[in-house]
């Protein structure tokens, strides 16, 4: 219903609209304003000078795209700003307080998570769905992605929030990170667990990921998301590199070159994986973790005997079978 409605609206700006070459981003730009039909009218607007996938990026940019200057609409729908405005005004103090913290939760939420990262109580809660700011689906909560924009820029505003509500996401995340087995339940939280480390790691928030940085790299390995796990320990490396030497995180980068070496192998740059193997044994060596030793001998093991240097391959392989006896 939502790409016909566009439909409709996009033809009366451009009659030559042709909705099978943009199909794609036709249902991108319904799934980013959760098919509300004035946003949807207001989008529309723009095809007079802007594409499908144009309009879709700059809606994910900001809301002001979604604005008119047509006279025949009411000024209170002339914008999707002006109508989240309003809507604002309307709620009380505490639920303008735990709206804009939930707004850095992305793909969803339960109570629990609501609770640590927000403050918020399930009176709060039932009081945002009552108001239609919420709606619940299968005990988890959704926020319409126009309003989660809205709600993080009121978050924004207030550099010192915005930081405490940030580091009680990325620590509630991490450490629901090292909880969660089952890989659909990964699944439906990965976007804020993901978020939750590149946050600390901008923070160098150090001692949450050493905890976590085991079950990150699993659940990278058990999806085959081998380069966003290369991006993602790349940049932890460097941020670890960027701080003054610290033997307390020497664990951590013995982990981080560890993994950073094992993705690379599994996306077949055996150059780069060679080296950081080789570092993250010397640096285990060096700091006597057993752990890291035995998981870098592994992988090296592996990279010879995929190289062909079969001799070498069972020589560190006994190596590392001799350690994790």
């Amino acid at each position: 219903e939502a790409v016909q409605f566009f439909m409709q609206n996009a033809r009366r700006v451009r009659v030559t609209f042709s909705p099978q070459a943009e199909a794609q981003h036709v249902a991108r730009i319904c799934r980013l304003v959760d098919g509300i039909p004035l946003a949807l009218e207001l989008a529309a607007t723009w095809l007079k000078v802007l594409s499908c996938a144009q309009i879709a990026d700059e809606i994910e940019r900001s809301l002001d795209i979604l604005t008119t200057r047509q006279q025949n609409m009411p000024v209170r729908h002339r914008s999707m700003r002006a109508v989240l405005e309003q809507a604002w005004q309307l709620l009380t103090a505490p639920e303008q307080a735990v709206l804009k913290q939930l707004a850095l939760l992305r793909g969803g939420f339960d109570q629990e998570a609501a609770q640590n990262v927000a403050g918020a109580t399930l009176l709060i809660l039932a009081a945002l769905v009552e108001k239609a700011l919420l709606h619940q689906i299968a005990g988890r909560y959704q926020i319409h992605e126009l309003l989660r924009q809205f709600a993080l820029e009121q978050l924004q505003q207030h550099p010192d929030q915005l930081a405490a509500t940030q580091t009680r996401h990325s620590h509630y995340y991490l450490a629901l990170l090292q909880t969660m087995a089952e890989l659909k339940q990964l699944d439906i939280e990965f976007e804020n667990v993901r978020t939750s480390w590149r946050t600390a790691v901008t923070a160098a928030d150090f001692a949450p990921i050493q905890k976590a940085a085991d079950a990150f790299y699993r659940y990278y390995a058990r999806r085959a998301l081998y380069q966003e796990g290369q991006h993602d320990f790349m940049i932890l490396i460097e941020r670890l590199a960027s701080q003054p030497t610290c033997a307390t995180w020497q664990a951590l980068l013995c982990t981080a070159q560890r993994c950073l070496g094992a993705f690379c192998y599994h996306v077949g740059d055996y150059t780069a994986a060679t080296t950081y193997l080789q570092q993250a044994l010397q640096c285990a060596q060096m700091t006597h973790a057993q752990g890291e030793q035995m998981w870098s001998l592994a992988f090296l093991g592996l990279l010879a005997g995929w190289q062909g240097r079969e001799a070498e391959s069972d020589e560190l392989f006994a190596q590392s079978l001799a350690i994790s006896h």
